[in-house]
């Protein structure tokens, strides 16, 4: 998947793509934020995607996006080993 949007965005805040997290429900969101150099890639199983689709790019698959707080949580405290250093 062609990360243009992923790129267009973060050229818009002045964020390198490393320092943004990609939240996808299906294999092109995913793939996406790979291609794209995104600092965290989290699957959510609410859309088309299925657990043994998405688990192989993402680094996190969660069942709901209620549970993506608790995620982001993990990062910024670093209790999170998977998270790159420029999110904390």
């Amino acid at each position: 998947m062609e990360p243009k949007c992923h790129l267009t965005n973060t050229d818009t805040t002045g964020l390198s793509p490393s320092e943004v997290m990609v939240v996808g429900d299906n294999v092109h969101d995913l793939e996406m934020g790979r291609n794209a150099g995104a600092g965290h890639v989290i699957g959510v199983l609410t859309g088309t995607g299925g657990h043994e689709h998405l688990a192989p790019l993402a680094d996190r698959v969660i069942d709901s996006i209620r549970d993506l707080s608790a995620i982001v949580d993990e990062i910024v405290s670093g209790e999170d080993d998977q998270a790159p250093q420029e999110i904390l």
